[in-house]
């Protein structure tokens, strides 16, 4: 695919390439889960957080995102908007993961799962 933007709109844009598979590894190689800090904040601040950095676009934000939610879900159910966030999060990564690789979207999905789990 191939987007094009007029050169002065460019630093607006929010737009960036796709990560490469070395920060792909890096990125997953390096992600914790973090402490209790995200479980001791109300559903409406731990939401807003996550939302932030979903909205930062970056590889290595959306992947926290996904992976907060997962640990947050193993220990209590996530509401509706965790869980949407969830999905939109989980569903960009897929189809980043499978761009990166050269892979389907079936494939990349089953290779993230592997990797967060």
């Amino acid at each position: 695919m191939e987007v094009m933007i007029p050169t002065d709109m460019v630093a607006k844009s929010n737009l960036r390439k796709i990560s490469d598979n070395s920060t792909l590894e890096n990125v997953l190689s390096n992600l914790t889960v973090k402490d209790d800090t995200e479980e001791k904040l109300s559903n409406k601040e731990r939401y807003e957080n996550n939302v932030n950095k979903f909205k930062a676009g970056t590889l290595k934000d959306s992947l926290e995102v996904v992976l907060d939610l997962v640990h947050i879900n193993k220990n209590k159910k996530l509401n509706s908007s965790e869980k949407q966030l969830f999905h939109s999060a989980q569903k960009f990564l897929v189809e980043e993961v499978s761009c990166i690789k050269n892979i389907t979207l079936t494939e990349a999905d089953i290779y993230l799962k592997k990797r967060l789990n």
